[in-house]
């Protein structure tokens, strides 16, 4: 089975309403860390830091590398000064959180960052720091579920599509969002705590729910390509290749997005073209579409 990453285009993909690089800072950092490449990630980030030395995802990145290295000096000596001189900043504040949760603790130098007692300061940090912005949502979604805290996680992700939505101007509304289907997000997000505990780069996710599957790709999908949140788009990379039946027909979900995600979507049908699912209705409200 040929992996799925950034050559492999899906068809039916959901139209873009902003536009998004591949992949942001900070996931290019853990992918490097990821694959042990420190040299990499330090010439990285040493890029980063030099045309911004305060940048708030470049200095998250660069906690996250010297968390992964065990180097608790450096966080301190670096980070705590700059949260004191800018204590609003969200990036610096949860890259405090990082610190405080892992410190010398990390459990692994294989999978650093599979800590299971973090949820709650990450929580704090949400209520507290986010300030309803969408970027710091993404990247809080994207620490947790590397955690494996996938239920966090992609509560947070719904969150950053919300805020990202807040900020446009857009002629439709997403119907994921529409209040008939709070139900279903909720039950949605009670089913995702079968992967709690699961780290994002293990080999497979072939033994839980389908249907769960589908429905977290969908949101992850959507929020990259049709908000341009690409943290998602790494994290639905990695869940495709886990699941056998998902890397198969990754070319076009269509067919699992109608059986698995039928009241977050539209279905555009057009003579002679194969159905396509949209994630918005341009000029119609919720009383006027069935699903």
């Amino acid at each position: 089975m040929r992996l799925i990453d950034s050559s492999n285009e899906r068809r039916n993909r959901f139209p873009k309403r902003e536009e998004s690089e591949g992949e942001s800072l900070y996931t290019r950092m853990i992918d490097l860390i990821h694959k042990k490449l420190c040299l990499e990630a330090e010439q990285l980030l040493d890029e980063a830091l030099l045309s911004n030395p305060e940048s708030g995802e470049a200095i998250l990145c660069w906690t996250e590398l010297k968390l992964y290295q065990r180097d608790d000096r450096a966080v301190i000596d670096r980070v705590l000064p700059l949260n004191a001189a800018s204590p609003r900043n969200p990036y610096y504040m949860l890259a405090i959180t990082l610190f405080q949760i892992e410190g010398s603790d990390v459990e692994s130098l294989d999978y650093p960052w599979a800590y299971d007692g973090c949820s709650g300061e990450l929580e704090y940090w949400a209520n507290e720091w986010t300030a309803g912005s969408s970027d710091p949502f993404a990247k809080l979604a994207f620490a947790s579920i590397i955690r494996g805290m996938w239920p966090s996680g992609m509560y947070y992700f719904i969150e950053a599509i919300k805020a990202k939505e807040n900020e446009s101007s857009g002629p439709a509304d997403l119907i994921l969002l529409w209040e008939k289907n709070e139900l279903s997000l909720e039950l949605y997000l009670l089913s995702v705590q079968e992967l709690q505990g699961r780290r994002l780069f293990q080999r497979s996710f072939n033994d839980v729910s389908l249907k769960m599957i589908v429905q977290t790709l969908f949101i992850l999908l959507l929020a990259y390509e049709d908000l341009g949140i690409c943290e998602a788009r790494t994290v639905a990379l990695w869940l495709a290749n886990g699941r056998q039946q998902i890397a198969e027909v990754w070319e076009n979900l269509t067919p699992l997005f109608r059986t698995f995600c039928g009241d977050w979507l539209h279905t555009q049908v057009t003579d002679g073209a194969e159905p396509l699912v949209r994630p918005r209705v341009g000029g119609l409200i919720a009383s006027q579409l069935i699903c």
